[in-house]
């Protein structure tokens, strides 16, 4: 097992890492070209913490060989699919089908460190099941997926303002940062209950936009589904959500990227 203190540190840096991913999506995204750059970091440190795991799960020069591997014929297939096609990659992004496999590359790769940082923390899971729960319900997924919604967030109130602020957003990020399974603690496990539920509700209410309120509905339920013992139900109505939150954010960025573009060229 690996000290904490290492762990953390790792950890920031990782998080510090999406979050450049992610403002580069926001912010800079505006070609194939970039869509490849981002995908092509995110698929690299997939096959990073896939490796990882294996050889955590058995440490090994073996192991070590394959995780090594792993990494090295995804960068070497990416690499030459980019290259075979680098000519027509220089468009402009029409196609708003890459914004979910965007959203979805993110927040694997959250899962994969939450399931890494847990193996390398308290060592091997009991059962698949196990791994499943804490993969889903670790501190190495809550709050670095915390961190970088909010930081989202923050980059997209910038230049909002009234009733343009997507406030109805902020119960993700809410949950996230106080989920009931992250602490077998009763007064924890109410506490947060309260306050999750109380945002959820809220967010059903300002949302005018019915999916949120059915994602917001099903976390609802995921949060009971915790007094049965198991967390899978809540962590995988969070993970949807969270890929959600991230497509409603990028899609709605670079529309308004189009319109401003459109609108000038009138």
């Amino acid at each position: 097992m690996v000290s904490l203190v290492t762990l953390v540190v790792i950890a920031s840096l990782m998080v510090l890492a999406i979050i450049g991913v992610i403002y580069f999506v926001e912010r800079k995204m505006q070609t194939y070209t970039h869509v490849f750059m981002a995908e092509f970091f995110m698929l690299m440190m997939a096959t990073m913490f896939v490796g990882a795991m294996i050889y955590l799960y058995n440490p090994s020069t073996f192991s070590l060989g394959i995780g090594v591997g792993i990494n090295m014929v995804s960068m070497i297939i990416a690499l030459a699919a980019f290259f075979s096609v680098v000519d027509n990659l220089s468009r402009p992004i029409k196609d708003k089908r890459i914004f979910p496999l965007i959203s979805l590359s993110i927040v694997i790769d959250e899962i994969l460190m939450g399931s890494t940082f847990q193996l390398a923390e308290s060592g091997k899971f009991v059962s698949p099941i196990q791994g499943i729960d804490s993969s889903l319900n670790s501190v190495w997924f809550f709050y670095p997926m915390m961190t970088e919604m909010l930081f989202l967030f923050l980059v997209k109130l910038n230049g909002l303002s009234g009733n343009k602020l997507p406030l109805y957003l902020l119960p993700v990020i809410v949950v996230t940062a106080m989920p009931p399974t992250l602490l077998q603690v009763p007064l924890w496990r109410y506490y947060s209950i309260f306050i999750d539920i109380a945002f959820l509700g809220y967010g059903m209410i300002s949302s005018s936009i019915p999916s949120w309120r059915v994602l917001y509905a099903l976390i609802g339920i995921g949060i009971v589904s915790t007094f049965l013992g198991t967390g899978i139900p809540f962590g995988i109505s969070l993970s949807v959500s969270m890929i959600y939150y991230y497509y409603s954010i990028f899609s709605s960025s670079k529309k308004e990227i189009s319109d401003k573009i459109v609108k000038e060229s009138r």
